[in-house]
C-alpha cells in the first residue's frame, strides 16, 4: 500500500532514509526517495484511471484529491505564499477572473510539486505524459482546470448544458493533519505518530483561495439557475472512529457559512475518507447544540438543507467489506404550475424556471470477501432502508 510505505519511510531513521536515497536513481542521476514516491503515487493514479476508463468508456470521471493521493500523507507543497495571496486579491467576482488571475503564476513542476505530477498523470496531452506507461482514453484533468488545480487542487465540471455543476474540492488542506512543508513534521518513532506541529501555522482564513472560488462558482450557478454537487475526500464533520473533527474548526464554520447561503443551489455533498457507508445531517448549532462539537463554544455552524453522503471504500484496508455507492439524480419538473414535482429522466434538459436537478436516491453495494467467492451484491437502497424519513421525490424515484 502506497500510504503505509510512505509512512514507514518518513518515520524511519536518517540512516535508513539515506539508504533509500542512495538506492534510487533515474537516468544515472540520483534522486530522493520522496521524489520517487511522489512520481510513483502519480503513476498509480494514472493506472487506476486507465482501468476505470476501460470498463466505463463513456463515463466522465470527476477526481477529488485525498490525503493518500499525495506523498507524504497529508502533505502538499504549493506555489509561494505571495503569489497565492496575489491571486486572492485580484480574483474578482467571476470564475473567469479567478482563473485569469491564477494564470499569472508559474506552473512548472518545481513550483507546484505533487499537484503538477497529478495533473500530468490525469491529463492525456500533458507535457510529461510520455513518462507514464499507460495511455488515458480522455483527460480527467483538462487545460481549463490547470490554473485552479495547480493553485490549490480544485476545479469544477459542467453537465446538462450548464444545468448541473460538480465542484471538486481539495479537502486535505482543511485537515488538522495537513502540512505544507516537510520541516513541519514531527517524527516520534516511539509512537509512530507523525503529526505536523502546525498549531501556529497555516491558519489562513482561505487556504489557496478555495473558499473564495467556491462562493464565486455557486453565485454563478444561482444566476444561471443551475444546481451544484460538492464532492471531496474528507468531510466537514466528525469521524466515526475517533469521534474527532476531520476539518479544523475555522474551516468547518467557513464552509457551512458558504453552503448555507446557497441552500437553493447545492443539491448534494458527497465525501468519503472514513471507509464506511454513512451520512450526516447538518441542522445547525442553534438546534443541536453543535457549539461544543465545533469550536468549544466559540461559534457554531449554520443549518444546511442538504445532507452529507459519506461513501464507503473499495479497499478493505480497515477491515470493512469492499463497497461502493451509486447515487441517482434527476430533473424535477413542475406539474401544471401547482407546485407538484416529478422526476424527469431526460438528461439533456437544462435547468430552467420550470425545473431543477436534485438527488433522488442511492444504492449501496458490497463484496463479501469472507465467503471465499468475493461476490458482489446490493446491500440496501436508501429509499427502502429509510422509508420513514425520505421525501416524496425519493418515493417516486424508488
Amino acid at each position: 500500500c502506497l500510504r503505509h510505505g510512505v509512512d514507514e519511510l518518513f518515520s524511519s531513521s536518517e540512516d535508513r532514509q539515506n539508504s533509500y536515497n542512495d538506492s534510487l536513481t533515474a537516468d544515472g542521476t540520483a534522486t530522493t526517495a520522496e521524489e520517487a514516491m511522489k512520481r510513483g503515487g502519480a503513476a498509480i493514479l494514472r493506472e487506476l484511471t486507465v482501468i476505470v476508463q476501460e470498463y466505463f468508456p463513456n463515463t466522465q470521471i470527476v477526481f477529488s484529491i485525498g490525503n493518500n493521493d499525495v506523498v507524504p500523507d497529508y502533505y502538499l507543497n504549493f506555489l509561494d505564499t505571495d503569489s497565492a495571496e496575489a491571486v486572492n486579491d485580484n480574483a474578482g467576482s467571476s470564475a473567469e477572473n479567478f482563473a485569469s488571475s491564477a494564470s499569472s503564476m508559474s506552473t512548472n513542476e518545481e513550483s507546484t510539486g505533487m499537484l503538477d505530477l497529478i495533473y500530468q498523470a490525469l491529463n492525456a496531452d500533458g507535457y510529461n505524459t510520455d513518462s507514464f506507461a499507460n495511455t488515458l482514453q480522455t483527460s480527467v484533468l483538462k487545460p481549463t482546470d490547470q490554473h485552479t488545480f495547480l493553485k490549490g487542487g480544485y476545479y469544477y465540471r459542467s453537465f446538462h448544458n450548464g444545468g448541473l455543476l460538480i465542484l471538486s474540492l481539495n479537502t486535505v488542506i482543511y485537515s488538522p493533519f495537513y502540512e505544507s512543508s516537510s520541516d513541519d513534521k514531527i517524527h516520534d518513532n516511539s509512537t509512530n505518530d507523525n503529526r505536523p506541529d502546525n498549531s501556529d501555522k497555516m491558519h489562513d482564513d482561505d487556504p489557496r483561495g478555495q473558499f473564495t472560488w467556491l462562493k464565486i462558482i455557486l453565485s454563478e450557478a444561482r444566476r444561471n439557475q443551475s444546481r451544484a454537487v460538492i464532492v471531496g475526500h474528507i468531510s466537514p464533520s466528525v469521524g466515526s472512529f475517533r469521534h474527532t473533527q476531520l476539518w479544523k474548526t475555522e474551516y468547518i464554520q467557513r464552509y457551512y457559512e458558504i453552503v448555507g447561503q446557497f441552500n437553493d443551489v447545492v443539491m448534494g455533498q458527497l465525501f468519503g475518507h472514513i471507509h464506511t457507508d454513512e451520512f450526516r445531517l447538518v441542522d445547525g448549532a442553534d438546534k443541536r447544540g453543535m457549539n461544543d462539537v465545533v469550536g468549544n463554544g466559540g461559534g457554531g455552524i449554520v443549518a444546511v438543507d442538504t445532507p452529507i453522503l459519506l461513501g464507503p471504500s473499495v479497499t478493505p484496508l480497515h477491515g470493512n467489506d469492499p463497497s461502493f455507492r451509486i447515487v441517482k439524480y434527476g430533473h424535477i419538473i413542475s406539474n401544471g404550475g401547482n407546485g407538484d414535482t416529478q422526476p424527469s429522466h431526460n438528461a439533456t434538459i437544462p435547468s430552467n424556471r420550470d425545473g431543477y436537478y436534485r438527488l433522488l436516491d442511492y444504492d449501496s453495494y458490497r463484496c463479501d470477501i469472507r465467503d471465499g467467492n468475493a461476490s458482489w451484491s446490493k446491500l440496501y437502497i436508501f429509499s427502502e432502508a429509510y422509508n420513514d424519513v425520505i421525501s416524496e421525490s425519493f418515493q417516486k424515484e424508488g
